[in-house]
């Protein structure tokens, strides 16, 4: 069933009523499956919660989406909102199959965003995290972009070694990019595998690992708690790796 098809109806044939549909709401109440598309330019709150038969979403113009609004979307496969300047609350908790996302324009992201969801996902824009956005990740590759300079309010709060999270890739080269015990990481650490985890940094503070400067990044608080007791984790140098060319969701940089 196309429920845009009904929609559009409505908004045509007349509803009698007058005043505007939420196509985000009206589809929720449908309960869609597979593939769906949302026109508007905002997502009301708790719209798709548990709408376990949605496998994709293409929202070219949301540029606002309330908290929950894909909550527990077990079969959401892949996101598109380009436009989209905030991720709030519980937006994609438990979006367990969610495999490639980039959100080329959130520059902030709130609490418990993408709690135990999946995925290799990319943040081009983002500038801050608040309350455990990342907490219980359970994702392969985190792209952080090159405009984060500080992790805060938990964001990677509970990320355990038994998580597949084995890639973090930060592209800001002007500074380091903060972590505080207190309201950063509180135990974070990732990768158990044999072949261990990998930081992504810019050479300019690749170069300067361990040298006693102030560009050496494991100055920055907390860094040895992301990486956990697993000997194999590592700093790498983004030039001439994959990530000098792609995001960790795949897209080529332009």
């Amino acid at each position: 069933m196309d429920y845009y098809d009904i929609l559009l109806a409505k908004q045509l044939g007349g509803g009698g009523g007058g005043g505007s549909i939420n196509i985000a709401d009206e589809l929720a109440k449908g309960n869609p499956t597979g593939d769906i598309t949302i026109t508007e330019t905002s997502v009301v709150s708790n719209a798709f919660r548990y709408k376990t038969g949605i496998t994709s979403v293409d929202a070219p113009n949301v540029t606002t989406m309330d908290g929950w609004a894909f909550m527990g979307c077990t079969g959401l496969l892949s996101a598109n909102f380009p436009e989209l300047t905030v991720i709030n609350g519980n937006t994609f908790e438990d979006c367990t199959s969610l495999e490639n996302a980039i959100f080329q324009k959130a520059t902030i992201l709130y609490g418990n965003s993408f709690k135990n969801a999946t995925g290799n996902l990319a943040f081009p824009s983002l500038t801050s995290i608040q309350l455990n956005g990342f907490s219980t990740f359970k994702g392969k590759e985190i792209d952080f972009g090159n405009t984060f300079s500080k992790f805060e309010g938990f964001s990677l709060t509970n990320l355990q070694s038994s998580f597949p999270l084995d890639t973090i890739v930060l592209r800001r080269s002007e500074s380091v990019v903060a972590v505080y015990a207190t309201s950063g990481v509180n135990s974070a650490q990732f990768s158990s595998g044999g072949s261990g985890g990998k930081i992504y940094i810019p050479k300019v503070l690749y170069d300067h690992l361990n040298d006693g400067t102030s560009l050496d990044y494991m100055s920055s608080t907390n860094w040895a708690n992301v990486m956990g007791s697993n000997p194999n984790n590592s700093f790498e140098c983004i030039e001439g790796s994959y990530y000098e060319t792609h995001y960790a969701d795949g897209t080529p940089i332009s």
